[in-house]
């Protein structure tokens, strides 16, 4: 039988305890200190990063704002470059229509007061055709002047026929053919005209002017206009031919 054992232990002193609150206090202390050092380095970096990336944003914004005007003044300078461009490629054009324009009503007077090849009395300066928007409709102008002395006003009347083809006969290679189907209408018939429209009576010159529509699969070739005084004591025919070479509106 095992008889019981009497253990026997030291007993601390209060010193003891005391000393191990402290020490485990102090380890305390210790941590918190190294872990607020250590946010606050955390933070100072933080900021610091936070500023380094501010001072880097400011300057791309500037850098980019200044690439921005760069590019609009660029875009700009083109602009008025390409505006320059094509003002003076306008104003030349129009110099140029207006010389155009100078040149045909000096021709125009100078065929009425100082003609060429001796030309006097009655003749025909032009026959000008324009084609308008609608399918076969065109404008006509026939100028008649007075050349040389214009001691009288002139007055009678005017023809105008318009040669062509059926479009079928034009295609054929036949000259025979085409001669034998030729087509002739007069202006008077290609619109809703009066008598009073083919007639004239001035001193210097006059227009006379309208609208003619083709028949349909009518090929047009030749103009032949004729005006015709009357009442004189000696009349006075003038002739004028052309090919049908209409300009565009």
């Amino acid at each position: 039988m095992n008889s019981p054992k009497l253990i026997v232990t030291e007993q601390k002193s209060n010193v003891w305890y005391i000393s191990i609150a402290l020490g485990c206090l102090i380890l305390l202390v210790s941590v918190y200190s190294l872990g607020r050092y250590l946010a606050v380095k955390d933070l100072s970096k933080t900021k610091q990063l936070l500023s380094e990336t501010k001072a880097t944003l400011d300057n791309t914004q500037v850098a980019y704002k200044q690439v921005l005007e760069s590019l609009v003044l660029e875009k700009q300078s083109t602009l008025v470059e390409n505006l320059s461009n094509q003002d003076l490629i306008e104003s030349i054009q129009t110099l140029e229509l207006e010389q155009k324009s100078m040149q045909e009503e000096l021709r125009f007077y100078r065929n009425i007061m100082a003609p060429e090849k001796d030309a006097k009395g009655l003749n025909i300066d032009q026959l000008a055709i324009t084609k308008m928007d609608s399918e076969g409709q065109f404008h006509f102008r026939l100028t008649i002047i007075q050349a040389q002395k214009q001691a009288q006003f002139l007055k009678g009347s005017v023809e105008i026929t318009l040669f062509g083809q059926d479009k079928g006969i034009g295609q054929d290679n036949n000259q025979a053919s085409q001669l034998n189907h030729q087509l002739s209408y007069q202006f008077r018939e290609l619109g809703t005209f009066k008598t009073a429209d083919f007639r004239f009576q001035f001193k210097y010159f006059q227009n006379i002017q309208g609208f003619i529509q083709l028949p349909k699969d009518f090929m047009p070739q030749r103009l032949v206009a004729i005006a015709k005084t009357k009442g004189l004591r000696k009349n006075q025919t003038a002739k004028f031919e052309t090919l049908w070479q209409p300009e565009e509106k």
